[in-house]
């Protein structure tokens, strides 16, 4: 049984604004924690971002999805695999100068 692989509806054209979702079971969602992560620029102190951090539910779910889907995973070809990973490496480097930026009004 081969995994499904959704990475090919990913596009990069607009900046990416789902800093503040989580992936879990094909679904992308806030998470459910109280509390929350606030990414600053340590110089101005302004808040790039406000992250609502995981809950233990929510880790427990990714962990029970990862592991329903590790068999088919490990049954996908490895061509297939390689071509996931490829096109991971073109989206990464299609976003490199966005990276850039968060990187260095992080630092």
């Amino acid at each position: 049984m081969a995994a499904t692989l959704s990475i090919d509806k990913v596009t990069t054209s607009a900046p990416y604004t789902g800093l503040d979702q989580q992936e879990i079971g094909g679904q992308w969602r806030t998470g459910r924690s109280a509390r929350k992560l606030l990414d600053k620029n340590p110089y101005s102190d302004e808040v790039l971002a406000e992250i609502t951090q995981a809950s233990r539910d929510d880790v427990d779910a990714a962990f029970a999805v990862a592991e329903k889907s590790q068999p088919a995973w490990g049954a996908t070809l490895p061509e297939v695999r390689a071509s996931l990973m490829r096109r991971v490496a073109a989206i990464l480097d299609a976003r490199a100068e966005e990276f850039t930026s968060w990187i260095v009004r992080e630092s």
